[in-house]
C-alpha cells in the first residue's frame, strides 16, 4: 500500500470514529434562541481537533489529525455526543436502580392482572383474553427479576465487582494492557448494557448469578420453566405449541 493510500486508509478510520462518536448538533440537540444557540443537554459542545488529538494523537501522524480536524471543522464548529444503543441501556439501567420498586411494581402488575380476570369478555374472545393474561404474569415475574437484581447490584460497587468478576464473558477477556485505562473507565456503562440485554425469564441462565453475586438460590425452577415455555408458544406460535396444537389457558 503506497503512502497515499496509507494515509487515505487513517483518515477514513479516524472519519468513522469520529461519526460513530459525534454528531452535529441539529440532529439531537435542543434549539432556544434566547439562550444564544443549542442547549447541551448531553454534553459539549465538542471540538474536532481537541477530540481527534485526544484520540489520535501518537497514533496518527498530526498532519493528518489536522487535516481531517479542518474538515470536520468546516462541517460544524461545534459537535455534539452521537446517540447510540448504550446510551439508553445505561439510562434504563440507572432508572431501575434509583426507583428500589421492585416487589410494589410485581405486586401492583399481579393485582392488576388479578383484577383483569373478573372481565367479562365475548365468549369467542376469551379464549385470546386468557392467553393474553397468561404472558402478562410472566412478564410481571421477568421485570421483578430484572428490577430486583438491579436496583440491589448496581448502586453497590462491591456487588458490580462481584458480577463482573463472577460473569463468563467477563472473565474470558483478554484485555492489552494499554488498553487497561479505557476500558476500567468505561466498564460501568459495559456492566449495564450486559444486565439490560440479559433474558430475565431465561432462569437457567440467571439463577447462578443471583446464587453467585446475592446469595439468593433458586429452589425448584421446574414449573416455571413449563409455564415459560407455555408463554414462548402464545408469543412465538401464535397460541400453539411445537406440534400444532393450541395452548389452552382458562381463569380456572
Amino acid at each position: 500500500m503506497g503512502d497515499d493510500e496509507t494515509e487515505d486508509a487513517q483518515l477514513d478510520m479516524m472519519r468513522a470514529w469520529f461519526y460513530d462518536n459525534y454528531e452535529d448538533p441539529v440532529e439531537s440537540m435542543p434549539h432556544d434562541s434566547a439562550e444564544g444557540g443549542y442547549i447541551w443537554i448531553s454534553g459539549g459542545p465538542f471540538d474536532a481537533r481537541e477530540v481527534l488529538e485526544e484520540e489520535f494523537s501518537g497514533q496518527v501522524d498530526e498532519e493528518l489529525i489536522e487535516r481531517l480536524a479542518d474538515e470536520l471543522s468546516g462541517i460544524c464548529p461545534a459537535w455534539a455526543p452521537a446517540e447510540n444503543e448504550d446510551d439508553y441501556d445505561q439510562y434504563f439501567v440507572d432508572d431501575i436502580a434509583s426507583t428500589n420498586q421492585a416487589h410494589p411494581n410485581f405486586t401492583k402488575s399481579i393485582q392488576e392482572i388479578e383484577a383483569l380476570a373478573e372481565v367479562t369478555v365475548a365468549p369467542s374472545l376469551e379464549a385470546n383474553f386468557c392467553r393474553l393474561l397468561y404472558v402478562n404474569v410472566i412478564t410481571a415475574l421477568e421485570t421483578y427479576l430484572s428490577d430486583a437484581f438491579i436496583s440491589i447490584v448496581v448502586p453497590d460497587p462491591q456487588l458490580m465487582r462481584k458480577f463482573l468478576e463472577s460473569t463468563p464473558e467477563f472473565q474470558q477477556e483478554k484485555i492489552p494492557v494499554a488498553n487497561l485505562y479505557r476500558e476500567f473507565d468505561a466498564i460501568d456503562q459495559r456492566i449495564k448494557s450486559y444486565l439490560f440485554d440479559i433474558v430475565w425469564h431465561n432462569l437457567p441462565r440467571i439463577r447462578p448469578i443471583f446464587k453467585a453475586v446475592l446469595g439468593v438460590t433458586f429452589l425448584d425452577i421446574s414449573e416455571p420453566m413449563k409455564a415459560i415455555g407455555i408463554r414462548h408458544d402464545i408469543v412465538h406460535r401464535n397460541g400453539r405449541s411445537k406440534a400444532g396444537t393450541t395452548v389452552v389457558v382458562s381463569i380456572a
